[in-house]
């Protein structure tokens, strides 16, 4: 149930917060952690406009900052496939993937609305050149003058590049020779990853888990039987969704025995999503709100300083970060939950979609100030604070971002497709 002493401040707080933010200078987030992804290259794009110019701050919607993102085609057929690689990665837009619950959710997002992306999705020798560039990648090679927002970029770095070397598109044109190569890189980054918790976490673990997953999966019949009779590795390997670390070491305990190359990888914080199951959660009318989460732990300390950071420079003046990082929370609970920055509940999908189905939420068709936002288009919810009658896209909406932090944006300024929502109010 929401918090009523939340419900009546909301509004008013949203007032004096963005007067507040006014004031308020973004300072761009520098790091010293970018791996200069593929930099043989000679041909990669130089996006005119990134994040921290002063350009960025006049993109007053998503949809501008995708047009102002688009290679031009003339650009991009002739572009080496080493060239593209780079081009991708440093795709300013290409980290909207991680405000999903789900990153293969994301990544298809990202994939939809980047010409880029496309493009090299379809070269047959895309494989080979992403290949390379994760084969000179080293989990170790952190440098001590790092501050924390390096460090977590270094790891976003790492989840970047396993999302996509996970691509069916790019698995398919692999042989199997590279795929075994693929494999025991996999185990290196896994072990790499495994000496620095406090930038890689748990969340390090499950995106080379999955890239390994799905790899073993494309080259191993006895694996693949596996995944199709076990429902919580076919969820995870099909959607990224969080498997905490026992369902990935498996994995990677799998591709070890695989490889016949001893793993030395061991947590000292296994744990297992389903430990963390909960039935607490009811809506209004008291039918319970499954599956949800309680209290799980947390992201890494270096992750939530670098997802701080990108979100206080998304979009100056359009969208404030308003609570940290957690994974604690997501846009679901705390959109139909409770709106408190202490909630600790994961609502996951389908959850959401009970709270209109048993009738305790109506469609309102005059949507004003507290309605329930679900974007209809991504699974997305979040919570109006100031509706823009003559311009919808101008409405204030507070929403968590996957695991990214808590934010209070205009509609047509987040990762999230807006070209059709729903406005949802309790039913009286």
């Amino acid at each position: 149930m929401l918090k009523v002493k939340n419900i009546h401040r909301l509004f008013s707080i949203t007032l004096i917060f963005l007067a507040l933010l006014t004031f308020i200078t973004v300072v761009a987030p520098v790091t010293n952690a970018d791996q200069d992804i593929a930099s043989k290259a000679t041909d990669a794009y130089d996006f005119p406009i990134k994040f921290g110019d002063t350009e960025w701050e006049t993109l007053e919607s998503h949809d501008a900052m995708l047009e102002a993102c688009q290679v031009p085609e003339s650009i991009l057929k002739g572009m080496s496939t080493t060239g593209l690689v780079e081009t991708v990665l440093n795709y300013p837009l290409y980290e909207d993937m991680f405000a999903y619950n789900r990153l293969q959710d994301g990544f298809d997002a990202v994939v939809a609305r980047f010409n880029g992306l496309q493009e090299l999705l379809g070269r047959k020798d895309a494989g080979v050149e992403v290949l390379a560039v994760y084969h000179d990648m080293d989990p170790t090679a952190i440098v001590e003058s790092w501050t924390s927002v390096d460090k977590g970029k270094f790891a976003v770095d790492f989840h970047s590049i396993e999302i996509l070397l996970s691509q069916d598109a790019i698995l398919d044109d692999l042989t199997k020779m590279q795929i075994d190569q693929l494999l025991d890189e996999a185990l290196k980054k896994s072990q790499g990853k495994a000496a620095y918790p406090e930038i890689y976490g748990w969340t390090g673990l499950e995106s080379t888990a999955m890239l390994a997953g799905r790899a073993l999966q494309h080259i191993e019949a006895a694996f693949n039987e596996k995944v199709q009779a076990d429902e919580n590795l076919k969820a995870f390997l099909e959607t990224g969704s969080f498997a905490g670390t026992d369902l990935p070491s498996s994995i990677l305990e799998e591709v070890s025995e695989y490889l016949d190359n001893a793993l030395s990888w061991s947590s000292s914080t296994r744990w297992d999503p389903e430990d963390y199951l909960t039935y607490e959660v009811e809506t209004p009318n008291g039918t319970t709100v499954s599956p949800t989460y309680k209290d799980l732990p947390e992201l890494s300390p270096a992750l939530i300083s670098y997802y701080n950071s990108w979100a206080d420079n998304y979009s100056p003046g359009n969208a404030y970060r308003v609570a940290t990082a957690t994974q604690k929370y997501n846009c679901h609970s705390y959109a139909w939950h409770e709106w408190s920055v202490d909630n600790i509940y994961w609502i996951d999908s389908p959850g959401d979609d009970t709270y209109w189905n048993d009738g305790s939420y109506v469609v309102d068709y005059s949507p004003n100030a507290n309605n329930i936002i679900r974007w209809n288009s991504a699974d997305h919810s979040g919570v109006l604070s100031v509706y823009n009658s003559s311009s919808v896209g101008q409405s204030w909406v507070f929403s968590k971002w996957g695991s990214l932090p808590l934010m209070l944006h205009k509609m047509s300024v987040c990762p999230y497709t807006t070209t059709s929502v729903t406005f949802f109010e309790p039913e009286s």
